[in-house]
């Protein structure tokens, strides 16, 4: 380290590890040096206190202290108090950091504030056995979210791994005293990260700052811990509904809910899956037998999930759905800078989840348009939301997209507008940033921004910088939910059924707005708008299989767009072989057919590749 390097202080904290401890702290102090180590044992029975002292005198750099069993991150607070560094690097007790671990996270926090960096922590490969599946299952889930932190750093916080961090002393300290209300067991990590997100902190994950994991994960805790998370989770939910705008753990299919509602069923569910995993393990089929205790994981962890929910709304801890958005009712006050139009139709459980993921720090309009739905379960779900206050708009008739949004339109006053189909979950905090965006862009009659597609398949969408009139004659390149303005909308008719039919409604849009030479901006390139669930059949799915005849009512719809396509051209951002290309690749030819079949069989060889056997 330099000298303008701040200081740093390793913290671990110990419990019943004494058979390995002497071996994970030697090469530890070896690989730390000069370091100061601080180790707090919590209240371990076993020898655990006898090698602390032995090896604090072999080594001055380490200092041992106890406390009575209080939980791991209490230990660890209680580590960082006493601790004289600028900077705590906290390391679980079977966590071995690489020797150059220690300038690395110096250094990240010598060039940046209010950091928490995270260094990489894999568990070393062995040859899987029938017992190991535990172990095997949970570095899969590690290497997984490594590669979600690289690809998203904004999701460091959000799905924190702690056992290889770094922290500046006085921000851990400012975060005590919410830290240590936070969920008792599982997921004490995760409640820091959102802790520390709601303080301001931005995450780092830094491969290169490498450790090694010597887990140790015998398969006969599992089903306690697998319901630890669950508990953990509904806890992070009622503390930080806010950040994570939806419910942390993934809804189960209905049968299986339905199932699991009855005691013998439960039953039957939870036995079937754990003979899965014997029998596979048995069989030395261990690729499956890890698929099945991934299963057998998200059963059980949404089942304590659900329980605690519920027992925390019983309790006053936790009401409604945990979101902080206030909705505004349409043409009420306070005013608000954005409505967001959320039509629906025979979809009302997902209009829950999307109207739970606006998150906002300042009043949102809200609105959703139910196009004559006439399934019950979506009926029930949009009575829940008028009950909590949201707006809902019924049409006697199904009108389709297009009639839904221009009617969510016609029924708010905001002088942004955001469409969000109910299938799609908004980002927490982005409607203030489009609309901070748009203010300070009065030329742009539109901000937008990425999109992250999960469920069949995970990818982030990228859009270009800016409306291109010549892109947009072609394909369309531009994300549904955007924020417009409202007057842009009023003046073109918002959003129009293409020659009658279903399908390429937002194209018909992004085209009569370049069409009109309107500028539309791309917020930033860490602005993520959007997450998409994947799940069989939609609307556009639809619209392929009518490409032709769409794309040719497009072309009769925008006549002067096309009349002018060379001078489009001649402006385009696109690279000269691109703009060659485009009219042969894109335009009258169904786009997504053979790339959509491309896709779904090079996914799967890419997942068996990898390895990802988790859902």
């Amino acid at each position: 380290m330099t000298d303008s390097s701040p200081s740093v202080s390793v913290v671990v904290a110990t419990y019943q590890r004494g058979a390995r401890l002497a071996e994970v702290l030697g090469e530890l102090l070896a690989n730390v040096d000069p370091a100061e180590v601080v180790v707090v044992d919590d209240g371990s029975t076993d020898e655990t206190a006898e090698v602390l002292k032995r090896m604090a005198l072999e080594h001055p750099r380490l200092r041992a202290m106890s406390q009575p069993n209080a939980g791991e991150w209490l230990a660890r607070l209680a580590g960082a108090r006493v601790a004289v560094g600028e900077i705590v690097l906290m390391l679980d007790d079977d966590v071995v950091p690489d020797p150059e671990v220690v300038p690395g996270h110096a250094a990240h926090h010598a060039r940046e504030a209010a950091l928490v960096v995270v260094g990489y922590m894999p568990v070393p490969p062995a040859p899987p056995t029938s017992r190991s599946w535990a172990r095997d299952l949970y570095a899969l889930t590690y290497e997984q979210h490594c590669r979600a932190w690289e690809a998203y750093p904004e999701t460091v916080l959000h799905s924190l791994w702690a056992g290889h961090m770094s922290i500046r002393r006085d921000d851990l300290l400012a975060l005590s005293d919410r830290i240590a209300g936070g969920p008792q067991g599982y997921h004490r990590d995760l409640d820091l990260g959102l802790c520390a997100a709601e303080a301001g902190l931005r995450g780092r994950f830094d491969r290169r700052l490498g450790s090694r994991h010597l887990l140790e994960r015998p398969p006969d805790g599992y089903a306690a811990t697998a319901s630890s998370s669950g508990m953990g989770l509904a806890t992070i939910y009622a503390r930080h509904g806010a950040v994570l705008g939806r419910p942390p753990v993934e809804p189960l299919p209905r049968a299986v809910v339905a199932l699991m509602r009855r005691p013998r069923g439960n039953a039957a569910v939870q036995a079937s899956l754990r003979a899965a995993v014997a029998t596979l393990g048995a069989l030395k089929l261990y690729r499956l037998q890890r698929f099945a205790a991934g299963r057998m994981w998200r059963v059980l962890q949404e089942r304590a999930f659900t329980r605690r929910t519920r027992e925390l709304r019983r309790e006053g801890v936790l009401t409604g759905s945990g979101s902080s958005v206030a909705p505004v009712a349409p043409g009420a006050e306070p005013r608000a800078r954005v409505a967001v139009i959320v039509p629906c139709f025979n979809d009302g459980v997902l209009a829950l989840e999307a109207v739970d993921s606006i998150v906002e720090q300042e009043a949102v309009e809200l609105v959703v348009v139910d196009d004559a739905s006439t399934d019950a379960d979506t009926a029930a779900a949009l009575e829940h939301l008028r009950a909590r206050g949201i707006a809902v708009v019924r049409h006697d008739v199904n009108g389709g997209l297009s009639a839904a949004r221009r009617t969510g339109l016609a029924v708010t006053t905001a002088p942004f507008v955001l469409p969000l189909d109910s299938d799609d979950l908004l980002v927490a905090g982005v409607l203030a940033r489009l609309a901070d965006h748009l203010e300070a862009n009065p030329e742009a009659v539109a901000s937008y921004g990425d999109l992250q597609e999960f469920g069949t398949r995970s990818q982030r969408l990228t859009f270009p910088l800016a409306l291109d009139a010549y892109r947009v004659a072609y394909r369309n390149d531009y994300p549904m939910s955007s924020l417009f303005r409202r007057e842009a909308l009023d003046a073109v008719g918002a959003w129009q059924d293409v020659g009658g039919m279903v399908g390429y409604e937002d194209w018909n849009l992004w085209m009569t707005l370049a069409e009109g030479g309107t500028v539309a901006l791309h917020a930033g390139p860490d602005v993520l708008v959007t997450r998409r669930r994947l799940h069989g059949p939609r609307m556009l799915g639809d619209s392929v299989h009518r490409h032709r005849r769409l794309y040719a009512e497009l072309r009769r719809t925008h006549p002067r767009l096309f009349m002018e396509i060379g001078e489009h051209r001649r402006r385009s951002t696109l690279s000269r072989p691109l703009r060659l290309v485009y009219p042969l690749l894109f335009g009258a030819r169904p786009p997504f057919g053979l790339r959509t079949r491309w896709w779904a069989l090079t996914a799967r060889a890419r997942r068996a590749l990898r390895g990802d056997d988790l859902p």
